[in-house]
């Protein structure tokens, strides 16, 4: 074997472990679902919504397509009693350069199945829709269970951040920057939601 063929073999070895070459992660369908449209802006509450609801095929192919126009954030704080749905704490409206810096991040997370053991901080009825808006296609919608084991999804796929570095790393700080995480359950919500 000559050297050139070395570096060949390599490549074709580590081939199989990158994520692209992988099945997403395909989450187990969750109803009702909620729809988020960004110029009507967040609903008061999450109702009994346990995930959103997408068109179009590129959810078995990608977590959000590329090149957002605009976007929304909208985050619900955990129900104070068991009979109630979460209520909306914070939202944002995002500009252009803001929705695509949060799709690029989105885009570049590992949608691998989680696997192996995990013990999981306590996880509560909260979660933070999100709304890219797009020229020529459908919004897309994400949902994003942030607490217990944090994972985001558009209905169909799934990330998770276990052994997932982007999302506790990148997407995680970058959402909270944009736009800030609800209070912890049992904590005072503001008088008024912010944007």
């Amino acid at each position: 074997m000559d050297r050139r063929g070395v570096p060949l073999m390599l490549l074709l070895g580590l081939a199989p472990l990158t994520a692209t070459s992988l099945k997403p992660w395909h989450i187990p369908p969750r109803a009702p679902t909620i729809r988020l449209l960004p110029a009507r802006g967040c609903p008061q509450s999450l109702g009994h919504a346990q995930d959103v609801a997408n068109r179009g095929s590129w959810v078995e192919r990608e977590l959000v397509p590329a090149s957002p126009v605009g976007g929304l954030i909208c985050r619900y704080a955990a129900a104070r009693r068991p009979s109630s749905s979460p209520t909306l704490a914070h939202w944002a409206r995002l500009d252009r350069a803001q929705a695509r810096r949060l799709a690029g991040v989105i885009r570049e997370l590992s949608t691998r199945p989680p696997s192996g053991a995990v013990a999981c901080p306590a996880g509560f009825y909260q979660a933070t829709l999100i709304a890219l808006s797009y020229r020529t296609r459908a919004p897309a919608d994400l949902w994003y269970q942030d607490t217990g084991c944090r994972t985001l999804d558009n209905g169909w796929m799934g990330a998770s951040e276990i052994a997932n570095p982007g999302f506790y790393g990148r997407f995680a700080p970058l959402l909270d920057r944009l736009c800030a995480p609800p209070p912890p359950p049992g904590a005072a919500l503001p008088a008024s939601p912010e944007g």
